[in-house]
């Protein structure tokens, strides 16, 4: 498999400080009952869910680290994800969710809560640092469907 690697310093140091995490999940709706929204990740010490009652991010918080203010709608299948990184993060450059069943990318515009997405505890706290972000699918958590995607984030980490 042919590889590409820059001659040119800079492009170089960009590309060995971006990192690329894919984070499979499952939610199934709360079928007209908020606190029965099921999000169920694959790695739940990595990634954590929180919508309108379903709070899984606030245990994976550092001492002295506020938590995040999410956008969560469960109608509109908006919630938020907070994501354990085990690095010094200094850019969240992209982030997204993918249908897993489709294939297909259902939400680009995940954003970053708040600005930059990147909070910090004091020190860091054995958790490391976190990536909080704002997400939406196309399923609305007061059903009862079920969403199987995946949650993928590129960010930059410090030399």
């Amino acid at each position: 498999m042919p590889q590409y690697q820059s001659k040119d310093s800079i492009v170089l140091g960009s590309q060995l400080k971006t990192q690329r995490l894919v984070l499979p999940f499952t939610v199934t709706g709360g079928n007209g009952t908020p606190a029965n929204v099921l999000f169920v990740p694959n790695d739940p010490y990595i990634v954590g869910f929180a919508s309108a009652s379903v709070n899984q991010t606030t245990a994976m918080l550092s001492p002295g680290e506020t938590a995040p203010t999410f956008t969560t709608v469960d109608a509109s299948g908006e919630f938020g994800a907070l994501v354990t990184i085990n690095e010094v993060v200094t850019l969240v450059q992209a982030a997204q969710i993918v249908s897993l069943t489709t294939n297909a990318v259902c939400y680009a515009n995940t954003t970053a809560t708040p600005a930059g997405g990147i909070t910090v505890g004091t020190g860091a706290g054995p958790y490391g640092q976190h990536i909080a972000l704002n997400c939406k699918i196309p399923t609305d958590l007061t059903s009862s469907a079920t969403f199987t995607g995946a949650l993928i984030v590129e960010y930059s980490v410090a030399e």
